[in-house]
């Protein structure tokens, strides 16, 4: 019996391409991501680190890891703004994230634990820049804030409301 070596070749290849049981790393992409946690009117902008800091990639359970913490940073803030607001001590509008754009800068830091530095706006001056590059302001209110996220410890820290002019 001959063995026709292309046809074994693409049986192998058959089988490969069967086994479904090997771990694979999810691409992805390096700049513009559409979070699939909401209803695709709030986009996501990845942003490399400046030289300081060295860049690390973000996976799908990263980013679920990066909602979730938002999520209950944003829900903390509000619940404190709501009994400020009852008390008489504040205004403005609780945040609502499906109203903002996100930049998200992830990297290691000196100690080599992984962080991403969040920075979120619910309006910009021009709609194409912030997808490469920092949107930076002064003031804003509640329309402008940031924090940071530890996925090595799974935690947000230093999270930022800007103020009002």
């Amino acid at each position: 019996m001959k063995l026709n070596l292309p046809l074994f070749i693409l049986y192998f290849c058959v089988i490969g391409c069967l086994n479904t049981d090997q771990k694979r790393q999810i691409d992805v992409p390096p700049r513009f991501v559409s979070n699939d946690t909401t209803d695709g009117k709030q986009f996501i902008a990845i942003l490399k680190p400046d030289t300081e800091f060295k860049s690390t990639e973000l996976t799908k359970a990263d980013l679920k890891l990066i909602d979730d913490l938002l999520n209950e940073a944003v829900n903390g803030f509000n619940k404190r703004q709501e009994k400020r607001r009852k008390d008489g001590k504040t205004f403005g509008s609780p945040i609502d994230l499906k109203k903002y754009k996100r930049q998200y800068i992830a990297h290691k830091n000196k100690e080599g634990t992984r962080e991403v530095w969040i920075n979120c706006f619910c309006r910009s001056h021009d709609d194409t820049k912030w997808k490469t590059e920092l949107v930076v302001v002064e003031d804003g209110g509640s329309c402008f804030f940031n924090l940071k996220i530890d996925l090595t410890n799974k935690q947000y820290f230093e999270f930022s409301v800007n103020g009002l002019a």
